[in-house]
């Protein structure tokens, strides 16, 4: 039998949306015996809609209800294009599924939604074999994500003392006469920026692998500009790690190793984290696994 996921009571316990309403999914967890406390109420997208759950062999979907006119295929279409209204619908997405119990929880993609909870059942137990086969890839595991930043004035000036043909040229400068020393000052700088940047990616990569010996599956991502990680500094990683719960301990001591072995070059180490396998295995509208973030 499912063990209960909420201890408080929604609101709104009917199993059936109403006719202007439509169920929202967010994810589905296959709990245990073992799971945590259970947690209270959940606000949903929302107001006074809560998160309750819809338990079918075994499974027990998040869900909250949704107005039809906003979620209904036609609108949705129209809400998506205001940048406001979808980023805050994600955040929210986001937030539903952090704040679920700790059993192991397969991520929806954003704004999966059912006419009404029977449909979900039926969904469910039609894909039970597709939903089996995504939850023995990720359960006991949760998502880490390492984001790597590399200051490139710092990452120059270590460049320019420790790599050999920049060391060189550097003492060459320097005993030059005025005139070619102008030219090979900016020789020198094109050099630091060239290797500088070609150091940055060799070691985002020897990182990332090493990280990735202490997960169970690791999965690189496309890097952010400035625009919007935010940073005034360059990011050369965006990676997720699938990693045990039982060896977090382990991933996070290779983190620290590495950091340590980059320090004073102008790395900057970003883990995030625990999340739902949002890289690894995310359940589409037809209840089928796909990878990939919401």
């Amino acid at each position: 039998m499912t063990p209960p996921l909420s201890r408080t009571a929604p609101r709104r316990p009917a199993a059936k949306a109403a006719g202007d309403m439509l169920i929202y999914v967010y994810g589905v967890a296959r709990p245990s015996a073992d799971d945590p406390e259970p947690l209270s109420t959940i606000d949903g997208l929302i107001p006074d809609r809560p998160v309750r759950f819809i338990a079918c062999d075994g499974l027990a979907a998040a869900v909250s209800e949704v107005p039809t006119a906003e979620f209904g295929e036609t609108a949705l279409k129209q809400k998506l294009q205001d940048v406001a209204w979808a980023k805050a619908r994600v955040v929210d997405h986001h937030r539903v599924l952090m704040a679920l119990p700790q059993a192991t929880v397969l991520p929806f993609k954003f704004c999966t939604v059912f006419s009404d909870g029977q449909a979900l059942i039926r969904a469910l137990k039609q894909h039970g074999k597709n939903l089996k086969t995504a939850f023995d890839a990720v359960d006991g595991a949760r998502e880490w994500g390492l984001k790597l930043f590399v200051d490139p004035d710092a990452l120059g000036r270590h460049v320019r003392m420790t790599a050999p043909h920049l060391v060189q040229l550097t003492r060459k400068t320097g005993t030059a006469s005025p005139g070619t020393a102008f030219f090979l000052k900016r020789r020198l700088a094109d050099m630091v920026t060239e290797t500088a940047a070609k150091t940055a990616g060799q070691w985002a990569q020897s990182i990332h692998k090493a990280v990735a010996q202490a997960a169970k599956a690791a999965a690189e991502q496309p890097v952010q500009p400035p625009s919007l990680h935010g940073r005034g500094t360059d990011m050369v990683l965006n990676a997720a790690y699938l990693v045990p719960r039982k060896a977090e301990g382990a991933f996070h001591r290779a983190i620290e190793t590495v950091a340590r072995r980059h320090a004073g070059t102008g790395l900057d180490f970003d883990v995030i984290g625990p999340m739902p396998p949002y890289s690894f295995v995310t359940i589409e509208a037809g209840l089928g696994a796909a990878g990939g973030r919401p």
